[in-house]
């Protein structure tokens, strides 16, 4: 990694850091138009309560710093230089004291990116933090990192800047930074910022920027916290979260419109029709919040879909609640366990309103899936609406001791069965028999091991997973009266702070999880060889011809590959002492939609 690129990486963290930090919080600075809102209020007691978690002390455990240094050892050092390159020492940098958020909302033309804006109140610090950034700012743009440009804006000084093309010799090369994806973000020609009394702002616009100095000057916008919709979004998921995200509705819908309006009017009334019968343009907002230290745990995240009109895919998992606790196959030892519910019996008829909503063109190629499925529908209308999920890690553990199996109820099984008959056969699956019921599973000598998966019938569930752990479900299943998860002590504590029913429900065993996770990186190279002779699995010849050195190669450019975290990681179960199990729960609102997902506290 080159100097050039150490000290861009710096500018980006600092911008980025002074955008993460009162009175005023971004509810007063987001315009009444915003699609996305994301917030902490009060960032010094935010901070303070992540002390009172443990995370911190996670944080500082010497083993876990030696990995942090480790991992980061080609990336922090060129942040360093980066800073020292730009005048800055750690020391001067201050984290936010007061409220800290970013808004987005669409402006006149839909098919630019969103603008965006960026604050947070450094209370008594900003003044300095303002002259760091200004500083590195100017640094970056003596070194040709940055094209800076300075304004005056409502009497306030104003730094426009730009990134000069970073990938034209030297920089953001891909090898530099491995084959992690990196996902596209809108790409703006300018940012712009400045300081207002104790606020440091960004924003993507002059205009919206200019707006912000306003807001921190005193002036009143018509802002998001005069929107209903908002205060819907917020109330859902408590009112009082310590850092919140909220989507709406409204305005994501008139983007959407005034896009396919300017990109396919042809095809705009069609797409929304199907939007309505899908039920998407029902949603109203969609909210996360996060609170930390908690009575019920350490981390406590709420959600909340706000959609009043059930229709389409949404009243699909609309169902009757119903009991959280694990069916009989459900292993004592599991790892974890889901539950969920969707109505199989109302898809084929969505799928029927779908089709008749596209154009006559596009319903006569649809016609043909649409006859396949109609024969599928004794099926469709007998499985669920209960379906369960459940992962165990099989001891000693092995590259292959990951298994997970899927149950879906049925209501009439020699429905379902019936109706799966002549499919099966279609997908390589033979039929035999298992204590009294079916398994289908890949046949002797096609192109996918025997063992690789089945699909299990019985016991009023189908199960699908792999094949040894189909049979053992349906052993348990069958046994009925067996040791099973319901019966395990921790998983009993998670689900007494859950209650009793839902319409969704998920528990992880933080310790289980850990054990496995510690092995899978500790024996990595078994892994890969697992991984390896899974691509070649069922060729009757060997595709290295022997060469017994070539494969060796590729195995080691695979180990060269592997992820820098995974390196010299401290032993996992550390992580026990700060962290208990998990869980998770939904349930339906008059408004909507409602869960939590919770850390516990370990006992």
């Amino acid at each position: 990694m080159h100097t050039k690129t150490g000290i861009a990486l710096s500018a980006l963290a600092l911008t980025g850091a002074s955008a993460l930090a009162g009175e005023l919080t971004i509810k007063d600075f987001a315009p009444g138009a915003s699609v996305f809102v994301a917030g902490v209020d009060n960032a010094a007691g935010f901070r303070q309560s992540l002390d009172q978690t443990g995370m911190r002390d996670l944080w500082n455990e010497p083993s876990v710093q030696r990995w942090l240094h480790t991992a980061g050892e080609d990336l922090v050092p060129e942040l360093t230089a980066g800073l020292e390159e730009l005048g800055i020492d750690m020391d001067d940098l201050e984290w936010p004291t007061g409220a800290l958020g970013v808004a987005a909302w669409f402006d006149q033309d839909p098919q630019q990116p969103p603008v965006v804006l960026m604050v947070a109140d450094f209370g008594d610090n900003a003044e300095s933090m303002a002259g760091v950034l200004a500083e590195a700012m100017q640094t970056a743009a003596d070194s040709g990192t940055l094209e800076l440009e300075e304004d005056d804006v409502n009497g306030e000084e104003v730094f426009s800047y730009r990134f000069v093309d970073m990938n034209a010799d030297e920089g953001f090369a891909v090898d530099e930074f491995g084959d992690l994806p990196m996902p596209e973000l809108p790409s703006y020609d300018q940012m712009h910022f400045a300081r207002s009394g104790d606020y440091l702002l960004i924003a993507s616009s002059t205009d919206a920027l200019s707006q912000a100095i306003d807001v921190a000057g005193g002036d009143e916008i018509d802002s998001i916290s005069q929107s209903d919709e908002f205060a819907g979004a917020l109330s859902a998921i408590g009112g009082g979260a310590g850092a919140y995200v909220a989507v709406l509705g409204t305005p994501g819908r008139e983007w959407v419109s005034d896009l396919l309006q300017a990109t396919s009017p042809d095809e705009a009334d069609s797409i929304g029709d199907m939007l309505g019968v899908l039920g998407l343009a029902d949603i109203e907002s969609f909210a996360m919040g996060v609170d930390l230290d908690t009575d019920d745990g350490i981390l406590e995240q709420r959600f909340a879909l706000r959609v009043p009109e059930r229709n389409g895919l949404v009243a699909l998992v609309d169902t009757p609640e119903r009991s959280f606790t694990p069916p009989s196959f459900v292993s004592a030892d599991a790892a974890s366990f889901n539950f969920f519910q969707f109505d199989f019996a109302g898809l084929l008829p969505l799928v029927n309103r779908v089709i008749a909503s596209l154009p006559p063109e596009q319903q006569q190629g649809a016609a043909m899936a649409q006859g396949m499925l109609a024969g599928l529908t004794p099926v469709f209308e007998n499985l669920g609406p209960e379906v369960y999920t459940t992962t165990s890690y099989e001891r000693p553990f092995s590259p292959d001791s990951e298994k997970q199996v899927w149950a879906i109820a049925m209501r009439d099984e020699q429905a379902v069965r019936g109706g799966m008959a002549g499919f099966f056969p279609m997908l390589g699956l033979q039929a035999r028999d298992f204590m009294g019921n079916q398994i289908y599973a890949p046949a002797q000598g096609g192109m996918l091991p025997a063992d690789a998966f089945a699909v299990g019938m019985g016991f009023g569930h189908v199960f699908i997973g792999p094949t040894a752990s189909v049979e053992n479900a349906m052993r348990q299943a069958g046994a009925g009266d067996g040791a099973s998860l319901a019966d395990d002590p921790d998983f009993q504590r998670s689900a007494s702070v859950a209650g009793d029913q839902g319409l969704a429900f998920g528990y992880t065993s933080t310790s289980r999880t850990l054990e496995w996770t510690d092995w899978f990186v500790r024996n990595y190279d078994q892994i890969l060889e697992a991984q390896f002779a899974a691509q070649f699995a069922g060729l009757e010849d060997d595709p290295f011809g022997g060469d017994d050195e070539f494969r060796e190669e590729m195995l080691a450019e695979m180990r060269e590959n592997m992820p820098p975290f995974m390196k010299d990681i401290p032993p996992l179960d550390i992580v026990g002492k700060y962290f208990g199990d998990s869980m998770l729960e939904m349930r339906s609102q008059p408004w909507g939609f409602g869960g939590r997902m919770l850390w516990l506290r370990p006992e």
